[in-house]
């Protein structure tokens, strides 16, 4: 508890939220000086000054302060302005710090290199670039390009020239060549060919709604192969065609160096930027909506981050008739003519890269539409359980106290849709959805009647609404969406009271010898111990233990503990000489990367486990038997430099042993199997509580302690996960 107070002191200083005198940080204007400001940043460019644990958005024109880090995440750039006309280019997942000088009385920048791609200019002074284990120093007027992949440095001289310096010496950097530094020190050298050249040298992005995306590469002379580097992945080569100077590579999405490649060199690199395109949502109108001819209407979309002009485009049969570039999420537009249209919104970045069109919408402009039906209120009932669908009254108390949601769900209705006729209509268009946008209908129908009865609905919320027309071919006005709240609709129904019976008065009957009753039978009458039902809640923190592996060689190794938990328990009593048991556990906890600094790319890892047990105990038997459903997660690559959990529930059988010592003090111990198909696990667990009070006393406070070991395997690794569990609660039994 002290470390947690001093660490959450710590934060509030950090943020300057409050302050300690003689422990508070200091601004850092105070202690450092300005090194330069971001010209311009996309999408998550972070900024963590010398003396913080905090990672800071950032926005352009941001001063940067010398030992400060800037790190770009995924799909993220940036350009840097530092002092004395230093210009820096940031590729995504790339990390630099800004060092002072070491004789300050000079203007020379040094930067801390520490992974990605970057590209840094300066025409007035030198500069000096920093590694673990080597340091690179421009010339005045000196443009390089460096990259770091597994490892091992690329050093690229667009112009100028450089000196890299290492453990084993120094080696020149000119035009004419590419180095490259492995992690044994050892330096590659690769001469660049005039003969290899690409026709388009300007970085390409390209914004992609799938996983991969298609790019045309065009370049001048007799290349061989297509050198593809990825950044975080190894390298790949490609072979080109002979007599041909066009390629067209599928690539995944992240950032791309590819170089032209013969037996005399090599080419200079093409940066490719494959990045996830935004998703513009179309609001306004709808699909299949009917609009009229020489009015304005209004056409509104999503406003997305990253996109700086929208292109409102408008097609007929896929082709192209009209466009219309604004900045803001919405667009008054007016048609002439009557036709058949599909609308659609693509995107464009600062830089001018296209973002493409998530869908289109189609929609009809008329002359004289019909009117738009009116809508009434629509009647809703529940429909009729049928015979024997109900469960035993003695089950029916027990299911509905842990399914009730489940159960109310699974429950079905008959909907009754109505609406006033409309002159001139002999025809309508019902649609009905799931979701606001009316994309993918759950019911279309075309109706001659102006109601319509839809049974069997599923427990949900529901938007309708309805179109005119007539068999000659004209359209009318969909209505306005009307909102239909099922889970919103009770259905009370009131148990039917039995008749009283009649009283009949019986005559008057001479009283008779008592007869002596028999004796009873000694041993013939059962009598089950007393189990009383009810409920009991418990605060149960933990300490967790993970060392897990999944695929694409991903492990999770670590330990520590997890203060949120808790623990809901039900018992039965006795039900035809059985006893049934609830219990659900469920911790979560967000493991943050330590030490922060050497994992900047790695996410914090929220992890939930939740253990629910459902079994039956018979009459004078210490052992129970029952299910089990185990919520538990599995190590995934999500890039080269963090990984992520996968959440997956696995379902088995469950036996476990009471041990009864007193009154206040009971044993429970239990052994599982489970599966999900893919992934196996074994499951042991035990819990010990202490009760603080008399066994007779409707509440009871409990103390207990309990774990469980859990070993896990599938096709990808497996591993070992346990809990040690402090319970602390309050029991109804």
């Amino acid at each position: 508890m002290l470390l947690l107070i001093a660490e959450v002191l710590w934060l509030l200083m950090d943020l300057q939220v409050i302050n300690i005198p003689y422990f508070s940080k200091k601004s850092s204007t105070q202690n450092t000086k300005e090194a330069g400001y971001i010209i311009s940043s996309k999408k998550d460019l972070k900024r963590r000054g010398a003396n913080s644990l905090i990672w800071e958005d950032t926005q352009p024109k941001d001063i940067l302060f010398y030992h400060d880090s800037v790190l770009t995440l995924s799909q993220s750039s940036a350009k840097l302005y530092l002092k004395d006309q230093t210009d820096l280019e940031l590729s995504e997942n790339t990390l630099v710090t800004l060092e002072e000088p070491e004789d300050k009385s000079k203007s020379e920048i040094r930067l801390r290199f520490s992974r990605g791609d970057m590209r840094a200019r300066n025409p007035s002074f030198k500069t000096s670039v920093i590694g673990d284990d080597w340091v690179i120093n421009l010339d005045k007027g000196s443009d390089i390009v460096l990259r770091k992949d597994q490892g091992s440095y690329e050093f690229e001289v667009v112009s100028g020239s450089a000196t890299l310096k290492t453990e084993t010496g120094e080696q020149n950097l000119t035009q004419d060549k590419v180095l490259t530094l492995n992690d044994n020190q050892k330096i590659e050298t690769v001469v660049k060919s005039e003969n290899l050249q690409w026709k388009e040298k300007k970085p390409v992005r390209v914004y992609t709604l799938d996983d991969k995306a298609d790019i045309p590469l065009e370049w001048k002379g007799d290349a061989t192969t297509l050198v593809i580097n990825k950044s975080g992945a190894a390298e790949q080569d490609q072979e080109v065609k002979e007599s041909r100077n066009t390629a067209s590579v599928k690539l995944d999405q992240g950032s791309y160096k590819i170089r032209l490649k013969n037996e005399g060199g090599i080419s200079e690199a093409k940066t490719v930027e494959v990045w996830r395109a935004p998703h513009i949502y179309l609001k306004k109108p709808l699909p299949r909506d009917r609009l009229k001819t020489n009015e304005p209407h209004e056409f509104v979309w999503t406003s997305e981050n990253g996109v700086k002009t929208y292109r409102v485009q408008f097609l007929s049969k896929g082709v192209p008739l009209r466009q219309e570039n604004v900045e803001q999420n919405f667009k008054s537009l007016n048609f002439q003519e009557e036709q058949d249209l599909q609308w659609q919104v693509q995107g464009e970045d600062e830089e001018g890269f296209a973002i493409p069109p998530l869908y289109n919408n189609e929609i009809y402009l008329r002359d004289e539409p019909l009117q738009a039906p009116k809508l009434k209120t629509p009647g809703v009932k529940k429909e009729a359980t049928p015979p024997g669908a109900k469960l035993n009254f003695k089950w029916q108390w027990l299911m509905q106290a842990i399914f009730t949601e489940a159960q109310a769900k699974e429950e079905n209705y008959e909907v009754n849709f109505a609406w006033e006729p409309v002159a001139g209509a002999d025809q309508y268009i019902l649609e009905v959805s799931s979701t606001p946008d009316f994309r993918k209908p759950e019911l279309i129908k075309t109706l001659s009647s102006t109601s319509y009865l839809w049974k069997k609905v599923k427990y949900k919320k529901y938007y309708w609404r309805v179109a005119s027309g007539n068999a000659k071919g004209r359209m009318g006005l969909f209505s306005e969406p009307m909102e239909l709240q099922l889970e919103e609709i009770k259905v009370v129904e009131a148990a039917p009271q039995p008749a009283p019976e009649p009283v009949v008065e019986k005559p008057v009957e001479e009283e008779k010898a008592a007869e002596p009753k028999p004796e009873p039978v000694v041993g013939t009458e059962i009598k089950l111990p007393e189990i009383p039902s009810g409920l009991g809640l418990a605060l149960a923190p933990n300490y967790k233990y993970s060392k897990t592996s999944g695929a694409e060689e991903t492990n999770i190794d670590l330990q520590g503990p997890v203060l949120f938990g808790l623990q809901l328990s039900y018992q039965s009593g006795w039900i035809n000489k059985y006893n049934y048991h609830f219990n659900l556990w469920t911790s979560m906890q967000t493991w943050r990367p330590q030490p922060q600094d050497e994992y900047p790319l790695q996410d914090n890892l929220k992890i939930r486990e939740s253990i629910v047990t459902f079994d039956r105990g018979t009459l004078n038997e210490k052992m129970r038997w029952g299910l089990i459903a185990h919520e538990n997660f599995i190590p995934e690559r999500e890039s080269e430099d963090s990984l992520k959990v996968k959440p997956h529930i696995a379902f088995g059988l469950r036996g476990s042993r009471l041990f009864d010592v007193s009154d206040v003090w009971q044993n429970t111990l239990g052994l599982s199997a489970l599966t999900s198909g893919k992934t196996h696990e074994v499951m042991f667990d035990v819990q010990s509580k202490v009760y603080f009070a008399k066994p007779e006393d409707k509440f009871r406070w409990m103390f207990g302690v309990g774990a469980n070991v859990v070993h896990q395997t599938h096709k990808d690794g497996g591993g070992t996960q346990a809990d040690l569990i402090f319970l602390l609660g309050l029991e109804q039994f």
